[in-house]
């Protein structure tokens, strides 16, 4: 036992240093037009999207001596962020190696370094920096944190609202991981159990249901007349005074569709996103053959429909990737669902996924220069940015673009 202390202290403290490393090499001392803008809306102008950020900003403002409602303002918020989803996101690792059975420890340190490399440099670069996303990450993993300990379960129906009232996106992109830990938890808990959790389910799914079609369709009726003051907000917290991003306001205030307006970026994925694939195909093959066999060998049929929701729960940033055009942020969200819940599973003692991680570990043991490669290979694609996926992306994108009769971006 103080061995396994001993090797989870210098596990963390070498994690620890390499955060740090992370943040001196990625972080760009920058915040983009998108990430300012979505402040300048509050809650005085209506109950209207995305509007809990800015609200919160200006209660900062009227709190302290400080001018939060500035650029410089957003940037110190924004820090303080990051160094709060490190801090959850060290629990959350902290939490599955504790609950997780001791022989399977370094295998899930061997997981969760892995997924560091992504999850570490995600809100550090410029386009991701103050991004609304690391706090719906931080809050569905602090959700995450609760049902594994099975202690103040109900805060997660609150917690889901506040995230749909930083961003709506909260329903495609991060509480997926979060309804399919429920749905597993009511699929395999005891007769009691199944009781809890169907009724967290239904009423979190609800709650976010109701917000996010409030959201969509009924939250615009003040647009015209609120979008001028909007946009003069939105501008006194950029960067140079002037900078804002229309196409945030014009979907989340006028109600706009604005599939459009950024056809330019569609151009930009429908050319980066082949070339991901191919590019990150061994992770992808890994990943399908671990939940593949995980829902092939598994005899139980309750447990296997489990699985099979656990494997299908990532199709809910499906419609992101059809209507939207972040796809940086779209592989992001995938990986760290499915290397997420993989590491959910060895915390919660799942037979099967101790079964599977066991052989996948074993197989890279076995081949020892392919798992030095992906280690390495893995920094290739690190930090994921918005429309463009990752730098090495966008250098395919620019070979591929000058050839072509149409210029996007």
């Amino acid at each position: 036992m103080h061995e396994e202390k001993r090797r989870n202290r210098n596990f963390f403290v070498l994690l620890g240093i390499f955060a740090v490393a992370c943040v001196l090499r990625y972080y760009d001392h920058f915040i983009v037009s998108v990430n300012t803008t979505v402040f300048a809306f509050s809650y005085k102008l209506g109950f209207i999207s995305r509007g809990l950020p800015g609200t919160a900003l200006r209660v900062l403002n009227l709190l302290f001596p400080y001018d939060f409602m500035s650029y410089s303002g957003i940037g110190l918020v924004s820090k303080a962020a990051t160094f709060l989803f490190f801090v959850v996101l060290f629990v959350f690792y902290g939490t599955c190696l504790k609950k997780c059975n001791e022989k399977m420890r370094q295998d899930a340190r061997c997981l969760i370094f892995f997924l560091s490399i992504f999850a570490f440099p995600m809100f550090l670069s410029a386009e991701n920096f103050g991004r609304l996303d690391i706090y719906l990450l931080i809050i569905v993993i602090l959700s995450c944190i609760l049902v594994l300990y099975e202690k103040f379960e109900w805060l997660i129906v609150p917690l889901s609202a506040v995230a749909m009232l930083v961003h709506p996106g909260y329903v495609f992109m991060d509480i997926n991981i979060l309804l399919v830990l429920l749905l597993y938890k009511m699929l395999t808990g005891s007769e009691k159990k199944r009781k809890k959790y169907i009724a967290l389910f239904a009423v979190t799914f609800i709650t976010v249901s109701v917000l996010f079609l409030y959201f969509e369709f009924f939250s615009h009726p003040q647009g015209v007349d609120i979008y001028e003051e909007v946009v003069a907000t939105a501008k006194s917290l950029s960067d140079n005074g002037q900078n804002y991003h229309d196409h945030l306001i014009n979907h989340d205030i006028l109600g706009e569709d604005v599939f459009w307006a950024e056809w330019d970026w569609h151009i930009v994925n429908f050319i980066e996103f082949p070339i991901f694939i191919v590019l990150f195909s061994p992770y992808i093959y890994l990943i399908g053959r671990f939940y593949w066999n995980l829902i092939k060998n598994e005899r139980e049929r309750t447990k296997k429909f489990a699985y099979i929701l656990i494997t299908l729960g990532a199709g809910t940033i499906l419609p992101e990737m059809i209507l939207k055009t972040d796809y940086g942020r779209y592989m992001f969200a995938l990986i760290f669902y499915y290397i997420g819940c993989v590491l959910i599973l060895l915390a919660m003692g799942d037979e099967g996924a101790t079964r599977q991680v066991k052989e996948l570990m074993e197989f890279l043991k076995e081949h020892m220069m392919l798992s030095i490669f992906l280690l390495m290979y893995a920094f290739l694609f690190v930090p994921f940015r918005d429309f463009h996926i990752s730098d090495v992306l966008e250098e395919f994108y620019d070979m591929i673009i000058v050839h072509l009769p149409y210029r996007a971006l």
